[in-house]
């Protein structure tokens, strides 16, 4: 596991409050916090011992299948990636247990592929979710003894139970709350109508599994909850109650957003990284393949003389030389377009779309004249030029990894050519 890669997910292991697990290219655990491991010992025994060095089949046994599918997958196609719901089987000294998670998966760059796996236990929600659906009685005790928000909806969608965790989280009580319907108060307004077609397709007896929304608190926070529902039928079989059991998952959505963008943007400059680059090249040749009028330019830009900068200045110098010129790409660059860092001074520029190679070379020139002015860091000027190779799509072009190496190729024409200058490519070389 490469280092950097490594240092990363050591990091969520020490900071992430969920059970977190990494796993090698063999699915064998090779890092577990210590939530997943008082979560295995809490299910299995305190003297279930620590499943770092196993495979997660010799964990899990033959049911594992589905998870080894989902992050094999995950490792092969490099982004992230969510599993609602997941059932996970454990197994130590004969005690066996089958959990329920819901798992966001990260690939780890390495050259041999890992994967990290970041879970949130579902299983006493679905616990709960059994028990409310055999029985009838709401006891006050049920109800308040579990941390998940349960909200109880008659067939007009009025709230006639409100727990423990709701009233924590809303600010509001259940006086309050009894008899009035949520979308009349706890919803944001562009939610009202999509919660309502929700509650009607319960109320005829179907039951949408993943459904999130937004909850408001009574001092106006926003609160993203997860929800799970279920019914409760009277004696002819008609839906009597609605019981809806949710988790805020705000800070975990957020978390995971946060780590979404980690995962496709550059960590000095913000800019996309080679993974969001090739996603959004596969999108453009979707679209070219859709429409024959639809064209669009791969523009490959290498800073000239960027060495001789780190080496008179250093290296921290040269890093803000490097966010100086991302930010004025950005600024360059029209609002379609897309501007990545693929290395240490090298930065590709997706111009989509693009009128033919007049619309992709009058770009070129903006950023050629952009770049040309000094760039000044702590009161220092430094002048950076930057040679550029141009590509624009053809028809036949299918492999975005193609379409960056014949802009690579271009840019160093430019720079053998004289360098602060761009370089389209030969039509011929577009054509193999």
């Amino acid at each position: 596991m490469a280092d950097a890669a490594l240092a990363d997910a050591e990091v969520l292991l020490a900071a992430l409050p969920d059970p977190v697990v990494v796993f090698d290219s063999d699915l064998v655990i090779r890092r577990i916090n210590e939530p997943a491991l008082r979560l295995i010992r809490g299910y299995l025994g305190d003297d279930a011992p620590d499943p770092t060095g196993l495979s997660l089949s010799r964990l899990a046994g033959p049911e594992a299948l589905p998870i080894e599918t989902f992050l094999r997958r995950v490792m092969e196609q490099g982004r992230a990636e969510t599993a609602s719901e997941m059932a996970v089987p454990i197994e130590s000294d004969g005690r066996r247990r089958t959990l329920v998670f819901e798992i966001v998966a990260i690939p780890i760059q390495d050259p041999q592929g890992a994967v990290l796996a970041i879970g949130r236990d579902l299983t006493p929600q679905r616990v709960l979710i059994e028990q409310l659906r055999r029985e009838r009685d709401f006891s006050t005790l049920v109800l308040n003894r579990t941390g998940a928000l349960v909200v109880v909806l008659d067939r007009e969608g009025r709230i006639t139970e409100f727990n423990e965790a709701c009233r924590q989280l809303t600010g509001y009580t259940l006086d309050e709350v009894r008899g009035r319907k949520v979308w009349d108060f706890l919803l944001v307004p562009e939610e009202v109508e999509p919660v309502r077609r929700v509650f009607e397709e319960l109320r005829s007896g179907n039951f949408p599994n993943q459904f999130e929304n937004f909850w408001v608190t009574k001092d106006r926070r926003r609160r993203l909850i997860a929800w799970t529902n279920s019914a409760v039928l009277d004696r002819t079989g008609d839906v009597q109650w609605i019981v809806g059991t949710g988790w805020d998952v705000t800070e975990i959505r957020a978390r995971e957003e946060r780590l979404r963008h980690d995962a496709l943007h550059d960590p000095l400059t913000g800019l996309a990284n080679r993974t969001f680059l090739i996603e959004l090249l596969k999108l453009a040749l979707q679209r070219a393949r859709r429409d024959s009028n639809h064209r669009f330019g791969v523009i490959y830009l290498d800073l000239d003389g960027f060495k001789e900068v780190n080496d008179q200045f250093g290296h921290p110098f040269g890093d803000r030389i490097l966010v100086a010129v991302a930010d004025r790409l950005r600024r360059l660059v029209r609002r379609s377009d897309t501007v990545a860092r693929v290395g240490g001074d090298e930065f590709v520029v997706l111009a989509d779309p693009v009128q033919g190679a007049e619309g992709l070379a009058a770009l070129s020139d903006r950023l050629l004249r952009g770049l040309s002015e000094p760039f000044s860091v702590n009161g220092t000027c430094v002048p950076v030029t930057a040679s550029l190779g141009l590509v624009l799509s053809d028809h036949g072009d299918s492999d975005p990894q193609v379409l960056i190496a014949r802009a690579d190729e271009a840019m160093y024409r430019a720079k053998r050519a004289g360098k602060a200058r761009s370089s389209f490519v030969p039509r011929d070389a577009r054509s193999r």
